[in-house]
């Protein structure tokens, strides 16, 4: 009797312990798949630190994260390749949303437009936390397309991302390569445009040409 007893007892115990296990696997799962901790809401805004986490947890060697907005035309057509490219390469690639993060219209209008265009595309917005002193007093005024907010936000976060060997210019569609320890090896801008003999970009070979000495390091 004493031995159905302890064995009622073990059999009640290795429920319990598989039931705690059952329970607590998902929080560690959502942890493990989270290990960032940004921000949760609508959209999920970044600083220049969760950039560089989200490059080391992407489960790639070498990350790209392209700057975007609806209404830079040269953007969106530049999607297709950036995503080619992407792709041929084997490395991670996130977008980052330029606009405040009030101003839901132009913020919807990009998630749309990259999720017709994107297979699961993987979206983040600059956070506001990135604008000056002297604009966090204008948080009324009107904002147009180019306008003095999202160029000072978007200005203030290439100058902590960007390092010393590169210039810092505020155009969209910038590609920011980071490799598996954080580090930026990369940053292009409207400088690296142009036609090479073969009428591609020059901006996309000059991604790649990092990539491949990143590799071969």
């Amino acid at each position: 009797a004493d031995t159905l007893v302890i064995m009622n007892i073990l059999g009640r115990m290795k429920n319990i312990f598989y039931s705690l296990i059952i329970a607590v696997f998902p929080i560690i799962s959502c942890y493990a798949e989270q290990p960032c901790s940004l921000k949760k809401g609508k959209y999920v805004s970044v600083e220049v630190k969760d950039i560089l986490c989200l490059a080391q947890n992407s489960g790639k060697d070498i990350a790209l994260f392209y700057t975007f907005a609806d209404w830079c035309s040269p953007c969106k057509k530049s999607v297709p390749e950036i995503v080619r490219l992407s792709q041929r390469n084997d490395i991670a690639l996130f977008f980052i949303i330029v606009d405040r993060e009030s101003d839901l219209y132009s913020i919807d209008r990009a998630i749309n437009f990259l999720n017709r265009n994107v297979e699961q595309p993987r979206i983040y917005i600059i956070s506001d936390s990135l604008y000056s002193p002297q604009n966090r007093i204008k948080k009324q005024s009107i904002i147009q397309i180019n306008g003095k907010k999202e160029r000072e936000k978007y200005e203030n976060f290439l100058t902590y991302i960007t390092p010393p060997e590169f210039k810092v210019t505020t155009d969209i569609g910038k590609s920011i390569l980071i490799n598996g320890e954080g580090n930026v090896i990369l940053i292009t801008s409207y400088e690296d445009k142009g036609k090479d003999d073969k009428g591609q970009n020059s901006v996309y070979q000059k991604i790649e040409e990092c990539i491949k000495k990143e590799r071969d390091k």
